[in-house]
């Protein structure tokens, strides 16, 4: 796969392990353009923190991946990708960022086992909850507040 980055990953963080668009962020895979909108919402790199040394929840050169992974796995992805596509493009921004064979396949064959219970089951605002904000009120309306921007003005 080949992949370009056309625009910066821009994003505030909502709770303990989730973060909002603030912008759209950008993204080609072979020449196919993809957009995350602003106000999505998600909780970046689900691995256990066993793994994070090898793919950290956020950031590192699995940062863009998140969000364009969580993006294609969420009911708020318009276009419905295969599973094994969007684990294929998590795997290829890694690899685009800086990751080596070998991380990039543990990384790959961890989200293969673990992902298939959250794709295409839930959208991005269900996230936001008391467990999962710091302050629920405050992400609700920061959210509505993106999506009806379309981002920061």
């Amino acid at each position: 796969m080949k992949i370009e980055i056309l625009s910066p990953l821009m994003t505030e963080r909502l709770g303990n392990r989730l973060w909002l668009m603030l912008a759209p962020f950008r993204f080609s895979v072979d020449g196919i353009p993809f957009e995350v909108p602003a106000g999505f919402v998600y909780d970046g790199n689900s691995s256990p923190r066993a793994m994070w040394a090898l793919c950290s929840p956020v950031g590192g050169v699995y940062g863009e991946a998140g969000p364009a992974h969580d993006y294609f796995y969420s009911l708020d992805c318009p276009i419905v990708v295969p599973r094994k596509y969007a684990d294929n493009v998590h795997r290829a921004i890694g690899i685009f960022r800086g990751s080596n064979g070998i991380r990039a396949e543990l990384v790959y064959d961890g989200i293969r086992l673990g992902g298939e219970g959250s794709f295409r089951k839930i959208h991005s605002i269900k996230k936001l909850n008391e467990q999962t904000c710091y302050d629920l009120q405050y992400a609700q309306q920061r959210v509505l507040t993106i999506k009806e921007k379309g981002g920061l003005a």
